[in-house]
């Protein structure tokens, strides 16, 4: 079975011969790509920062030399994954974006744990709803957001 990691599958069956299978080849390309989204904080006037990273940048540098972001005048608002798939403006969705469908419904990316995938978010009828999320729906939806940039964007939902 394969390993799941960000939605990434990184492990891969390569058939040798009918009876013979490697395994355990890991795609560390596809994990070295993964794309973080970090949203900061100026403490002396309250702007909002937000850069983007990929892991592998950030393992090879400490974070106070890649942006001064990263600074002790500012602090962490939020780190978030992109989570893979974009929006219908080609706008990359990272988990804390609110997307709006074409009907006006909006609705929260998160990451669920119990599910390790992440998922919309949505009120109906008061009560929480999680939906998997699709590609082709996702490609008809756009970014309207963030809660950290725009914290109302959810209350007329």
């Amino acid at each position: 079975m394969p390993i799941m990691l960000f939605g990434y599958c990184i492990e891969r069956r390569i058939r040798v011969t009918d009876k013979v299978c490697l395994t355990n080849i890991i795609e560390k390309r596809a994990v070295w790509k993964q794309k973080i989204r970090y949203i900061m904080k100026h403490k002396p006037t309250g702007n909002i920062h937000v850069v983007h990273y990929f892991l592998a940048q950030i393992e090879r540098k400490p974070l106070k030399d890649l942006s001064i972001v990263f600074s002790n005048e500012h602090e962490l608002v939020s780190s978030d994954q992109y989570i893979g798939l974009n929006d219908k403006n080609d706008e990359e969705i990272y988990g804390g974006d609110v997307i709006e469908d074409p009907n006006g419904i909006r609705a929260r990316i998160v990451y669920h744990p119990e599910y390790a995938a992440f998922l919309a978010c949505y009120v109906l009828n008061g009560n929480f709803k999680f939906e998997y999320l699709d590609k082709l729906i996702i490609s008809r939806c756009k970014i309207i957001g963030n809660i950290y940039e725009n914290s109302g964007l959810l209350e007329n939902a």
